[in-house]
């Protein structure tokens, strides 16, 4: 336990973190034997009797924040020195455009900026400031959803609640307190959408998909880009089941259908007093990728893109499909069994909404689960990546099965070889 203790006492000291990673005990003491009247009593935070409390090792339903796991990971990784103690204001609308003010520390260390973006949720500030080393001022962007990282799921609630968060330069992170992103709606029986989950499935349709809101009580019909759905269940004010329809062109957001794979749709509900309203989705983020140390996607608001889709969106897989598993500039060869080979698929489908990961070995078995993401194409043709280790090497080389997931299924199946070892 010598190296955790430091890293359970750092993710003590932020309030949301601490919320998600621990059940404070504040009832009860140690004394069992009546020995000492009850000295070491529990209380609210850390005390003798309880310690922090007991490990959450993921956070709850509802629960703002990454969970212990999470927030242990995120703080030995970090070698930042910023800290995020406060967001004004701590709210603002879904769609964006909220100018805000972040206060805390070592955000200017040396007279030179440590912050290479701000990220509310999963969503990048459209734009922040470095005042000083204690403030950050900036606009917030467009809502978003996480789609199938785990760790980025506690950035996010259903009820409109984000994570603040800082990242530096070397991809260490800050997480601060929560901001909500608020829906604007014209009244108490309009209904609004929170968040769609999953955020895509497969252009068949026929999934079902819960869709998280207030005011969806007496909703009349749910409709994926305009086409209704196969069928919905309202079970709660802020709970609906909706069954996806079979994928449509005209439902789809403008993009290069044939090779991108993608079909961007906007879920509307609509109610006694209207419909729900619709955060405006972007084209799929494409270039080199750049990960925080949890896993967040970096994107600049430049490149007027999305690394995950809004609240409001569906995303269908129209088409995913591998042609050829190549080297850096399109050649056969054979990988180094020790792995870190520059490995490009071409293909179809290739797209940041609906690529889970890349299988280097059977599909969707752990081990083969590789996330050493380096470009993707803005036509969703190509994808470069870093191979793994050879699971067997051989002194006569040794061949494993490549594909991709996303989120309708798998690929087709491909070979990549490997050198003797």
């Amino acid at each position: 336990m010598g190296f955790a203790s430091p890293l359970l006492y750092e993710v003590a000291s932020n309030k949301t973190d601490y919320a998600s990673g621990f059940n404070d005990i504040t009832v009860g003491n140690n004394d069992i034997f009546h020995k000492t009247g009850g000295v070491y009593r529990a209380r609210v935070g850390y005390d003798l009797a309880s310690g922090l409390g007991s490990p959450k090792l993921t956070a709850g339903p509802h629960v703002v924040g990454p969970g212990l796991a999470a927030s242990m990971c995120a703080a030995a990784l970090s070698t930042t020195n910023a800290k995020v103690s406060s967001i004004s204001p701590t709210s603002g609308s879904a769609a964006g455009g909220t100018p805000f003010v972040i206060t805390g520390s070592g955000f200017e260390p040396g007279g030179t900026s440590g912050v290479a973006q701000v990220s509310f949720g999963t969503s990048p500030a459209a734009s922040f400031v470095v005042v000083s080393d204690t403030e950050i001022t900036g606009t917030t962007s467009t809502e978003t959803t996480p789609t199938t990282n785990s760790t980025l799921n506690g950035l996010t609630n259903h009820s409109g609640g984000v994570l603040v968060s800082v990242t530096a330069p070397d991809h260490a992170v800050a997480i601060g307190p929560t901001f909500h992103y608020n829906v604007e709606h014209a009244g108490s029986t309009v209904p609004v959408v929170l968040q769609v989950g999953p955020t895509g499935g497969p252009g068949s349709g026929g999934n079902t998909v819960e869709i998280n809101g207030t005011s969806l009580t007496g909703a009349t019909r749910v409709a994926f880009g305009g086409v209704p759905a196969t069928s919905f269940k309202v079970l709660s004010d802020v709970l609906i089941t909706a069954v996806v329809p079979r994928w449509r062109l005209s439902q789809c957001l403008p993009a290069d259908q044939a090779t991108l794979g993608v079909c961007q749709t906007q879920v509307e509900v609509d109610g006694p007093g209207g419909a729900s309203r619709t955060e405006a989705a972007k084209k799929p983020f494409a270039g080199l990728f750049n990960y925080s140390n949890i896993g967040l996607l970096q994107t600049s608001a430049r490149c007027d893109c999305e690394g995950y889709p809004t609240i409001s969106e569906y995303d269908y897989a129209t088409a995913y499909s591998l042609r050829h598993v190549t080297g850096l500039f399109g050649e056969p060869f054979r990988g180094h069994p020790a792995g870190g080979d520059y490995v490009a698929f071409d293909g179809d489908g290739l797209n940041v909404l609906t690529l889970d990961f890349v299988n280097f070995g059977p599909a969707n078995v752990d081990t083969s689960f590789d996330y050493n993401l380096y470009q993707i194409s803005p036509n969703g043709t190509s994808l470069a990546f870093f191979s793994l280790t050879d699971p067997h090497p051989s002194t006569r080389g040794n061949s494993i099965p490549v594909s991709f997931a996303t989120i309708a299924g798998v690929s087709n199946i491909k070979s990549f070889t490997y050198a003797p070892d």
